[in-house]
């Protein structure tokens, strides 16, 4: 009898940890806390590679962390646009794109502004739609970073509390079509984004 030969196949974590879409249980799932900063870490690389911002389950993994970019290189498209007239919050780039970011770890918002704004959202597990979405102009947050630091009431501003709260609220199960004002949408359209939130199947 011939001897069988399991050769143990590398897989890069880019690969462990692709991007989910709607549908998968993991966008409505509340995600639980991070107990062991670097038992991340290497989820956190992955996510690195694939998108400039990103919640932890929008790569099927259920933990309270997310990137969120700190600054762009000069020359690079402005951080927050799908493209030169679609602003929205996630978006892809090149691997060599040399961005500023950090994890996010256990975030918590301890206050927000009243004064609001609105503008365009979009997320990569919905790829081709954007919505306006209310958010809290000012927020004031803590959370942990990758090192292990506690970074205790940060005050974020306009794009970058904006990113904030609708990375959060990806760790809440909820996304930004629960918050679109559907005011400013067709009939049509509304009626599809409900289908589509509720019915639409993840078959990866």
């Amino acid at each position: 009898m011939g001897r069988k030969v399991f050769r143990k196949k590398k897989v890069r974590a880019v690969d462990m940890h692709r991007l989910v879409y709607l549908g998968n249980a993991a966008l409505r799932t509340v995600s639980g806390d991070v107990k062991d900063v670097m038992q991340i870490a290497p989820v956190v690389k992955a996510m690195k590679s694939i998108v400039v911002s990103s919640p932890s389950p929008q790569v099927g993994v259920n933990q309270r962390f997310f990137l969120m970019i700190e600054s762009i290189p000069q020359g690079n498209v402005a951080f927050g646009l799908c493209n030169a007239s679609s602003p929205c919050i996630c978006g892809v780039v090149d691997d060599d794109t040399p961005f500023t970011y950090e994890a996010v770890i256990n975030p918590v918002i301890n206050s927000k502004s009243a004064a609001v704004t609105k503008d365009f959202e979009g997320c990569l597990s919905f790829p081709g739609y954007q919505g306006v979405v209310s958010r809290a102009e000012v927020i004031d947050v803590t959370y942990t970073t990758l090192d292990g630091r506690k970074i205790e009431n940060r005050t974020l501003a306009n794009l970058h509390a904006r990113v904030f709260q609708h990375e959060l609220d990806h760790l809440d199960g909820v996304m930004f079509l629960d918050k679109i004002d559907m005011s400013v949408r067709s009939p049509l359209l509304r009626r599809l984004l409900s289908a589509v939130a509720h019915c639409c199947i993840d078959r990866r």
